[in-house]
């Protein structure tokens, strides 16, 4: 749906390429940082803040300058990426031994399940009440679940001064 949605506010293929490519770059980044912030200031902190990364580029789609939208999407990968490594450190830390293999796929799985019926939502969503719309409303419930995570997640990260 994105590239769609790209499409509609005028880019060409090769900037809809170069718009992905800065999400790649973006996203590599995340990955190591979020690790070290993880590390630093905790799984919890990094996951909120990770959270907090994507709904703040959901957000700045409905903006109407097309740099917010190449920068959001940075956003929303760079986000992505921040909260892999903490979120893979405190399902770790927090399953039982021999529950680890499960508590490590339900942050892939449980996502996924979204993947069924989204793309046809957004689809018709965007064309009955437009992309501003979708996109507030992404944002809405991103920001509930950045909340969510606030008050379910609870700190694993041994302090030791």
């Amino acid at each position: 749906m994105f590239p769609i949605f790209l499409a509609s506010r005028g880019l060409n293929l090769f900037q809809v390429g170069v718009v992905f490519a800065v999400g790649t770059v973006a996203s590599i980044i995340g990955i190591p940082l979020g690790g070290y912030v993880g590390d630093v200031i905790g799984r919890k902190v990094a996951v909120i803040l990770s959270g907090s990364v994507v709904a703040l580029g959901v957000g700045s789609f409905v903006l109407s300058p097309l740099a917010v939208t190449v920068v959001g999407y940075a956003l929303v990968m760079l986000g992505a990426s921040l909260g892999s490594g903490p979120t893979q450190a405190l399902l770790i830390e927090s399953a039982p031994t021999g529950k680890r293999g499960s508590a490590m796929a339900s942050p892939f799985f449980l996502p996924s399940l979204a993947g069924i019926p989204m793309p046809l939502l957004g689809a018709v969503a965007s064309q009955a009440v437009g992309w501003p719309v979708v996109f507030g409303a992404s944002t809405v419930l991103l920001v509930v679940s950045v909340a969510g995570s606030q008050l379910k997640l609870s700190e694993t990260m041994e302090s030791h001064g």
